[in-house]
């Protein structure tokens, strides 16, 4: 068990309106949203917000060093039980905090490459498995293997200002 912190964590909303809908993403330094945490967090939120699930994004920045969320009360999970619903109570604070703080804004996309990327699936071309785990797939370097290097980018400013707000980049 965890006694300390080693660094902080942290969760990101933003809010887009149009006409009377909304999207609102909400992304958090969690490893993951599972079992039924996803839907009960989304339950509360759009229950709050009067949102249709579709304008709702929870997503996860798949960090490992984050407590794993919980909704059960097991004396082995309460403190990840009391995370979980102090997490919830943030996340409301911060979308409304994000739609008291609405402005108009613009939007860029972008797309570019990276060579760092690199697949860790090494095959066994023989047909039969390793030797110490009889797999035909062993985690490594594959250099011959198949790489996404594809960038995306998407940016949104405030033109006026020439300030950038937010920047989401999706990489593999």
């Amino acid at each position: 068990m965890s006694t300390s912190i080693h660094d902080s964590l942290f969760a990101r909303v933003i809010v887009f309106k149009h006409n009377k809908k909304k999207l609102i993403f909400v992304s958090c330094d969690i490893i993951g949203y599972y079992d039924d945490i996803y839907l009960y967090y989304q339950k509360k939120i759009i229950k709050k917000y009067k949102l249709d699930p579709s304008e709702l994004f929870l997503t996860a920045t798949y960090t490992h060093s984050g407590p794993l969320l919980t909704v059960s009360d097991n004396v082995n999970e309460s403190i990840n039980y009391k995370y979980t619903k102090e997490l919830l109570n943030i996340l409301i604070e911060l979308i409304q905090e994000a739609i008291e703080n609405m402005n108009p804004v613009e939007i860029g996309i972008g797309r570019g490459s990276s060579p760092v990327a690199v697949n860790r699936r090494l095959m066994n071309i023989y047909g039969y498995g390793w030797p110490d785990d009889g797999g035909l797939v062993k985690i490594g370097r594959n250099p011959n293997g198949i790489v996404d290097k594809e960038v995306l980018v998407l940016k949104i400013g405030y033109y006026s200002a020439n300030r950038q707000i937010y920047i989401l980049s999706d990489y593999k």
